[in-house]
């Protein structure tokens, strides 16, 4: 699923992200990047089942390191759009 901001005014839009520290946790989709690509931390799950989020939750709490590889792009091939946030 894709996330969809209003595209005439944006007052669903996150405009706090660069204000109040924000964590972007994507589950089941590993592309949200290219749907936020202002969010300074991008956690991919990948999968929304019990297991994934606990796993993330305990990472996030520090009880588990993060590691790993990202095995698809979550840049979408690079777009010249997503990099506009860096």
């Amino acid at each position: 699923m894709r996330l969809n901001f209003n595209p005439f005014i944006a007052i669903n839009l996150p405009w706090f992200s660069k204000d109040i520290p924000t964590v972007f946790v994507s589950l089941a989709n590993p592309y949200h990047l290219i749907d936020v690509p202002y969010v300074s931390t991008f956690i991919n799950g990948y999968s929304d089942n019990t297991y994934t989020v606990d796993a993330i939750v305990e990472k996030m709490m520090g009880n588990s390191a993060f590691k790993g590889i990202n095995p698809v792009d979550p840049y979408c091939g690079n777009r010249w759009d997503v990099h506009l946030y860096d």
